[in-house]
């Protein structure tokens, strides 16, 4: 029987730190007795950071004197700037109503040749045509086909940012409905010699009502540099230190890797038609298997690290993804439901995120399965009689 936090002491720590084999500490609980492993706080904050950077708003041009009082004060204050005028480009020109100068802002499609075509390329793009039918198309070359692609990528980075700083003052009652769900991507090899395709791993929530996804996150930073951080992780000694407490814990290094492809091995579970039950007691015994149980991404033979930027351990995305769902909903009144795949990592970092939502019963979350191999017929009637039995 557990005991409560009042026989231990309001002061007194109710964690233990034990050693577990292969350089995997774990924390033993006083109160129920379980052993979580430990993760990097370190980590997760970085991790938080870089899912944030992507919904961060730029800041909005302002007077470019730096001695001016209006220097810190975006465009769009009637009170501080004036319009004045276009430039021959076609740019905004304002005059600074505190210093009197004036300056202009130019279009998001200033350097852009054929900006006309950004919509159609947009349009193929979302609909999955190949690079090549793009360019043929469009009629643009390779290298204006890849200026455009992060081109939009930047406009569509700015417009969630826009629509995402509204939410924390939308949510404020009612009850949202959110399902959790991964998605790996295959990277094919890009050359003959070595045919390794690397393989990343996604986390995405969305509303179930409204299908509104709320971020949808890769473990691949691309601002990292593999070779830099291989080095500075060995000047660091990270090879020689429990990988909670590395300077980059969270970072995929080379010999890890390696040695994760050595140890690859079956997953142990059978395909079936289980009960739900069965299902779960057979994914616990699975997951009790792995020296960490919050690890997921299992490498396996014929894959590899990407060539650039730096792949980023599944788990340390799961919770930086639930953290960011945290600090995206603000201070909410909505009550919160959470719909999960049978994963220990994806659980853990979802009652690591909602800890006080959930202590306070203002968050949920529920195990789910799909069964994938019904018709869209029998899974309306399934649907249909769930309804009639809740």
């Amino acid at each position: 029987m557990a005991r409560g936090a009042s026989e231990l002491g309001s002061t007194q720590d109710t964690y233990t730190v034990q050693a577990s084999g292969a350089g995997l500490p774990t924390l033993a609980c006083k109160l129920c007795g379980e052993y979580p492993p430990v993760k990097s706080n370190a980590a997760i904050s970085e991790e938080l950071s870089r899912l944030f950077s992507d919904v961060t708003p730029l800041p909005q041009a302002s007077c470019p004197e730096e001695e001016c009082q209006n220097h810190a004060v975006g465009v769009d204050q009637p009170d501080s700037y004036q319009s004045f005028g276009i430039t021959k480009s076609g740019s905004q020109r304002y005059r600074c109503k505190a210093c009197r100068r004036t300056f202009a802002v130019g279009k998001s499609t200033v350097r852009q040749k054929q900006p006309h075509k950004n919509r159609l390329i947009f349009s193929l793009l979302m609909n999955k045509s190949p690079l090549r039918r793009i360019c043929e198309v469009a009629d643009i070359g390779p290298e204006a086909l890849y200026g455009k692609i992060d081109f939009i990528y930047q406009q569509c980075l700015a417009f969630a940012a826009r629509r995402e700083a509204r939410l924390p003052s939308l949510l404020t009652e009612g009850s949202m409905y959110l399902a959790t769900d991964r998605q790996d991507y295959v990277v094919n090899w890009n050359r003959r010699e070595d045919r390794r395709n690397v393989v990343l791993h996604a986390v995405g929530t969305a509303d179930n009502v409204t299908g509104y996804v709320f971020g949808m996150h890769l473990n691949y930073d691309q601002t990292l540099d593999a070779d830099k951080v291989e080095q500075q992780a060995v000047n660091a000694g990270d090879y020689g230190t429990a990988k909670p407490f590395r300077r980059f814990a969270r970072c995929w290094l080379k010999n890890d890797y390696d040695e994760a492809l050595k140890n690859s091995r079956a997953s142990g579970k059978k395909p079936g038609k289980a009960s739900l039950e069965a299902e779960i007691d057979a994914t616990y015994n699975d997951v009790a298997g792995r020296l960490d149980v919050e690890v997921s991404d299992v490498q396996e033979v014929g894959r590899r690290l990407p060539t650039r930027g730096v792949q980023i351990h599944a788990e340390y995305t799961l919770y930086g993804h639930f953290f960011f769902l945290r600090q995206l909903f603000g201070q909410h009144g909505a009550k919160l439901r959470f719909f999960l795949d049978q994963d220990s990592g994806m659980r853990a970092a979802c009652l690591a995120g909602f800890q006080p939502e959930i202590a306070s019963r203002r968050a949920d979350a529920f195990y789910v399965r799909i069964a994938k191999q019904l018709t869209v017929v029998e899974k309306r009637q399934l649907v249909a009689a769930s309804r009639a039995e809740f």
